[in-house]
């Protein structure tokens, strides 16, 4: 019996000294972490947030493609005409009036040749440059060079005198279309020309060419 109360009063001296100790170090000790619920619907929230951004960043890089439009009219049309054919009435107050044909050769520049017809036959070409980037093609602010060449012969009083003419100029005008159908257009096309003729011609005491040339007119037409 001495025995066993001995054992029993060293076991309980033992916890006594041991077992603050043993309960500091179970305090201590830091549970692992457990994943929860909140943590894992996290993720896919972000990826959804990715995916809207995404659409938003490229709409605002986006840029539609520019396109030619009509000043006047017709702004939603896919109609764009190459070639024109005019004729200047305004000529024949001055004895000369002309029959033009326009072919566009870039989208800002054309070429346009013509017949001469008055006192005499002729024949007249034209390089234009189109001025404005958002008009259609063959309308619009131009200006360029140009060249005629005009036979002359005139009667006066019995009197018949007859000459060649040469004549470099510069011209300028602006081209208005106004579309009838999907594919012609009426043409409106005020036009001036300053320029300096070579060769003359005198007949009635009246003397033609061989000066300064000024011209001015309005073609009355069709786009195609």
């Amino acid at each position: 019996m001495k025995r066993k109360s001995s054992l029993v009063i060293v076991v309980l001296s033992l916890l006594l000294i041991w077992g603050p100790g043993l309960a500091e170090a179970k305090s201590k000790v830091k549970p692992k972490p457990t994943p929860t619920k909140t943590e894992k619907v996290s993720k896919p929230a972000k990826a959804k947030s990715k995916a809207k951004s995404a659409p938003a960043k490229a709409a605002k890089s986006f840029k539609p493609a520019r396109r030619g439009s009509y000043l006047h009219h017709f702004s939603e049309s896919n109609f764009n005409p190459l070639n024109s054919i005019t004729f200047d009435p305004v000529g024949l107050a001055f004895g000369l009036a002309n029959l033009e044909y326009q072919r566009l050769i870039t989208p800002t520049s054309a070429l346009a040749g013509r017949l001469l017809l008055g006192y005499g036959f002729g024949v007249g070409g034209s390089y234009r440059f189109y001025l404005l980037d958002n008009v259609s093609p063959q309308e619009g602010l131009w200006v360029g060079p140009g060249l005629d060449l005009y036979g002359f012969s005139y009667s006066y009083g019995g009197e018949t005198a007859s000459g060649f003419f040469v004549t470099p100029r510069a011209e300028g005008g602006y081209r208005l279309l106004f579309q009838v159908s999907d594919r012609i257009a009426l043409v409106l096309a005020p036009s001036l020309a300053l320029g300096f003729t070579i060769g003359s011609v005198s007949v009635g005491g009246s003397t033609f060419g061989g000066g300064v040339y000024f011209g001015l007119g309005i073609g009355l037409g069709m786009a195609f």
